[in-house]
């Protein structure tokens, strides 16, 4: 199985030396050598291990594509600021704690509602709230309970309303399990944790404040969100 993984992750993208010339050296020698020049090369340089990040991350989860965010805020921001105000969400109860206060927090002054059930799996049906649910939020397993949910039986009453799903992954990371495969439709990882050795390899994500949300094959050709 590690064989498999490594091999899996290696041949996502092998354009990455190609790509690195000519993003860095072309740009590093037409600029004057000062501060000015080190200051566009590095940029230049995280745009390209940024890019090859999300590349390898899109293709151990099985997805077409992934971004990249600076922190677990901005991904959770990113995909709730993307409901309308107005719309609800249901949600698992042993959410990460600041996911938690988030919604709770920041989502209910936007005027999105966030519903919790301790059984999401038994209870979806009933809190789904016709015309008004736009997402469904599962961590499995949560952080810090551990508390697991049937993915692809939330995801199959979710989809029967055009409601997608979103898993945090988190915790098993991509080597164990891949919630695209079993019907959510966004990924959500925090990189810091178990992907990165919990920070203790910088190298392994190129920067270990990372967080990472990864798309199926079904979003346009933008990348961005859509509910309806």
């Amino acid at each position: 199985m590690v064989v498999d993984f490594s091999i899996h992750y290696l041949c996502s993208d092998r354009s990455w030396q190609a790509s690195w010339r000519l993003r860095i050296r072309p740009e590093f020698e037409s600029k004057p050598v000062g501060q000015f020049a080190k200051s566009v090369t590095r940029t230049i340089l995280r745009q390209a291990c940024s890019d090859h990040l999300e590349t390898a991350i899109a293709a151990l989860e099985h997805a077409k594509y992934a971004l990249a965010f600076s922190s677990g805020s901005a991904t959770t921001a990113t995909i709730l600021q993307s409901l309308a105000q107005g719309s609800h969400v249901v949600s698992v109860s042993d959410v990460y704690g600041g996911t938690h206060r988030y919604f709770t927090k920041v989502a209910a002054a936007h005027g999105v509602q966030v519903t919790f059930s301790p059984s999401i799996e038994l209870d979806v049906a009933e809190l789904i709230r016709p015309d008004e649910t736009k997402l469904i939020w599962i961590e499995s397993p949560s952080n810090p309970t551990l508390g697991l949910v049937d993915i692809r039986a939330v995801a199959t009453i979710a989809h029967q309303h055009g409601i997608m799903v979103v898993v945090d992954n988190t915790f098993l990371s991509p080597y164990i399990q891949n919630p695209l495969d079993h019907g959510a439709d966004i990924v959500v990882h925090s990189v810091t944790k178990y992907i990165n050795g919990h920070s203790v390899s910088q190298t392994a994500v190129g920067s270990p404040w990372y967080v990472l949300i990864s798309f199926p094959g079904r979003v346009n050709g933008r990348r961005s969100i859509q509910f309806t």
